[in-house]
Formats: C-alpha cells, sequence, structure tokens
C-alpha cells in the first residue's frame, strides 16, 4: 500500500510541476508581447524617416561586382 502511495504522490508531483512550467512559460510569453508592444511599436523618432534602399546599403555595404579583387579564382 505504502509503495503505491509513494507512487500516486510521484505522479502527483510531476503533474503539478508540468502544470507550474506551463503557467510560467505562459506568463513570460504575456509579459515579452506586452514588453514587445510597449516599447517597439512605433518608431521613436517619427520624423527621422530613410528611404529603404538607403538602409539597404548602410547595412550590407556597397555591392561588389564578380569581377572585383576579392573575386575567389
Amino acid at each position: 500500500m505504502n509503495l503505491l502511495h509513494s507512487a500516486f504522490d510521484r505522479a502527483r508531483r510531476r503533474g503539478t510541476l508540468k502544470f507550474e512550467l506551463a503557467a510560467v512559460l505562459l506568463i513570460k510569453a504575456a509579459l515579452l508581447f506586452v514588453l514587445k508592444t510597449l516599447c517597439f511599436s512605433h518608431p521613436a523618432a517619427e520624423h527621422m524617416q530613410l528611404p529603404p534602399a538607403t538602409v539597404a546599403q548602410a547595412l550590407l555595404g556597397p555591392a561588389v561586382s564578380a569581377e572585383g579583387p576579392h573575386h575567389a579564382k
């Protein structure tokens, strides 16, 4: 009887652990969503906008031709 009782207690604890982990993950996801919405939903300075081509060139650098000095031969 004691062995059955301890097995039941272990199963109940595992179920509680799963429930607690799921609850914590759900709360974290909700908080991250709220933080994202509050901090990143609108640009900080709406008057500062650049054309997409300028931003792409600044991030990626100038285009390199296939015949340039860095081309593998």
